[in-house]
Order: structure tokens, then sequence, then C-alpha cells
């Protein structure tokens, strides 16, 4: 039987993979580009998940978290090329995978404070994958904007 710790690592490295292989399959151009001029750029997304998966940490640590933004995020102008927009995603995500190899089962099981509420370390998690399926999604709906209707993950 997968314990909490084991399926919500699972889950986590998955994730993980399919949206660095959508990041991955995107042509470099489109990554600081606004299609239609209004929507977020793939620089813009991936930035938004690296704050998300940073304040995980803070979260599954205890420790205070950042303030929300209350306004879209924008990519620094340091990690808007695909290059250093996926060395930003891999940094963040190797930070998570990390944390939560070095907690044991009963760590993930507990009930700990985080800026959407008190909720086990694991349902924390749950809650960032779900939000990294949300913009990964996103990543999709550019992809086949731009004419590529493939499906890139494995």
């Amino acid at each position: 039987m997968v314990n909490t710790k084991e399926k919500t690592l699972n889950s986590v490295t998955r994730v993980f993979r399919f949206f660095l292989q959508d990041l991955e399959n995107l042509p470099a151009d489109v990554f600081d580009k606004s299609l239609g001029g209004k929507a977020r750029t793939v620089a813009d997304i991936a930035c938004e998940v690296r704050l998300t998966n940073e304040r995980l940490c803070r979260d599954l640590q205890g420790q205070p978290s950042a303030e929300q933004p209350n306004a879209w995020v924008i990519a620094p102008e340091d990690i808007r090329t695909k290059e250093a927009t996926i060395r930003s995603f891999q940094t963040s995500c190797e930070e998570v995978l990390q944390l939560i190899e070095r907690m044991s089962l009963e760590e993930m099981e507990e009930v700990v404070p985080g800026v959407l509420g008190a909720a086990s370390r694991a349902d924390h998690c749950r809650s960032m994958t779900v939000h990294l399926w949300y913009h990964s999604g996103q990543l999709n709906f550019i992809q086949t904007l731009l004419g590529d209707s493939d499906i890139h993950w494995s």
C-alpha cells in the first residue's frame, strides 16, 4: 500500500514533469509574448508557478508566507527567456521535492497553517498540484493557438 508521503511525492513529481514538458515544447519566442495583447506570457505563468512552489516550501516548513499578490504576476526581466524560465521552474521544483523527501510520513500528515488555511502538508501539496495543472492547461491552450495540437506528455 502506498502511503501519503509516497502518493504526494509521486503526484508532485508527475505534475512537475508534465509542466516542464509543456515549457520545453513551446517555441522560445512565445515566452515573452502576450498573445492578443492582454494574455499573460508563458514566462509570467511560469513565474507564478515558481512563486507558488516557494510559498509551498514556506508553508511546509511552518514559515510565514509572503503576501499574496493582488495582481497578475509579471516575470522579472531576467527570467523572460525560455532557458531562464525553465531553469527557474526546475530550481523551484527541486526545492519542493527535496523538502518532501526529507519529511517523514507523520510530518506529511501533520496539519500546519498555510496561506490557504490549515491543512496537512500533503493537502498543501495537493493544492499546489491543482494550481499547476490549471496553468499547464493554459500552456496547452497557448500551444494550440500556435498550431501545435500534439500531446507532448510522456
